[in-house]
């Protein structure tokens, strides 16, 4: 278990508040993501000033050139000072994930050896601004850029103020995934959007080991400038059956790109349409151009599509997480107007129909139980329906009760 004490040096209060909330959520999701399973641990802090930080940690240029492209290093060798003066340290040692020494002067519940993150909050007051993000965004952006250093043990491996070029992306990553996952927290989500805003701006002023996350990732790149838009909502009719997809943490369907009507892109929710119900939401945490674990269903819908209409159509498979609380409608409402359920597209949902559409839901609960007993008695009556016709030997095998497991209750 990952525990975490808050020494404040500065008098923020509000930011000690912030993490307070923030660590453990992202603690969890982070050790879930590496399958680390840290003994009893207790990881320190410090929020400091940027001249506190700065005499901790002065700049080390042998550092630096171990988080730039070499061949860079080569080109610019003959200019001296480039690298401290082109590359400030307040873009990327604005936090740093070290074990304690005497040397650091922390404060004294700080034992030698123990697990620290030390932030320069002022720094990141001013990088906020001028990234033009929120102040709790970018430090809890950072806290968990450190803290992925902890939880790799890179903290117990070396002692420098940054890790190295391939731990210093492997941190970046870490962080977008957790940002990612954390977007369907109702609690963090506007954080974690701002977080991968904040992310993606600032690793253009940084060395070049921090800019190796997320290329596959469409928010990559349209948050360079500005926050995006509010999250719109869609509906979308997957290929399998409904029931299923609501008992997974993460679901992927493909919807084609290309179209009139748009693609979901990172943040935005979506409504699942299927067996005359719709339930929701779901939070789009990923996408990607190919599916990262291939469904038979879902795949053989992209050929008969592609089969139909002649061409090999473009599809963007979707990452979805449920929202904590969902809920159902028994009627689709038919001012939706959906897309077939063959086309695999993505209807969006005008914001004047949203209000009318969330009156109409209720808890998802009692609508999935209700679906759920319909389906077990459809199932029951092919399933006499065949053992009058074929038999029950020949019965059980076209009903294998393997099949219809995700409709079964305990």
């Amino acid at each position: 278990m990952i525990t975490f004490t808050v020494h404040d040096e500065v008098g923020l209060v509000a930011a000690v508040r912030f993490l307070d909330g923030w660590l453990p959520v992202v603690a969890e999701r982070l050790s879930q993501l590496l399958g680390s399973n840290a003994e009893e641990v207790n990881v320190h802090v410090v929020l400091s000033t940027a001249a506190v930080h700065a005499r901790r940690f002065p700049v080390d240029t042998a550092a630096l050139r171990q988080l730039m492209d070499q061949s860079l290093i080569d080109e610019l060798a003959t200019h001296s000072g480039y690298l401290t003066l082109e590359v400030p340290p307040a873009t990327y040692a604005h936090g740093v994930a070290t074990r304690a020494t005497e040397a650091l002067h922390l404060p004294p519940e700080v034992a030698a050896g123990d697990a620290v993150i030390c932030v320069d909050v002022e720094t990141i007051r001013d990088l906020a601004r001028e990234l033009e993000v929120p102040f709790e965004a970018l430090l809890g952006r950072t806290a968990l850029h450190e803290l992925s250093h902890v939880l790799r043990g890179h903290v117990w491996e070396d002692h420098g103020v940054t890790h190295g070029y391939v731990r210093e992306g492997d941190a970046q990553r870490d962080a977008w995934q957790v940002l990612a996952d954390l977007l369907a927290d109702p609690n963090f989500a506007p954080t974690a959007r701002a977080g991968r805003a904040a992310q993606v701006r600032l690793a253009a002023k940084q060395p070049s080991a921090y800019r190796h996350f997320g290329h596959a990732s469409p928010d990559r790149y349209i948050w360079t400038r500005g926050l995006p838009e509010p999250p719109a909502n869609w509906v979308i009719q997957p290929y399998r059956r409904l029931l299923p997809l609501t008992r997974e943490p993460v679901i992927e369907l493909p919807v084609r790109t290309g179209v009139k009507v748009g693609t979901p892109v990172i943040g935005d929710h979506a409504y699942l349409a299927g067996e005359g119900i719709l339930v929701g939401p779901w939070v789009m945490i990923g996408r990607a151009d190919v599916p990262h674990q291939p469904h038979h269903g879902e795949t053989s819908a992209t050929e008969e599509l592609d089969k139909h209409l002649g061409a090999r159509e473009q599809y963007a498979w979707l990452q979805l997480r449920p929202a904590p609380r969902q809920s159902a409608t028994r009627h689709v409402p038919s001012v939706l107007r959906l897309s077939p359920r063959g086309e695999l597209l993505a209807d969006r949902i005008p914001n004047r129909l949203l209000s009318d559409l969330k009156a109409s839901l209720e808890d998802a609960q009692p609508v999935l139980e209700d679906l759920a007993d319909r389906l077990r008695q459809y199932q029951m009556a092919l399933f006499q329906d065949a053992k009058e016709r074929f038999g029950a030997e020949m019965a059980v095998k076209l009903f294998d009760p393997r099949r219809y497991e995700p409709f079964q209750e305990s």
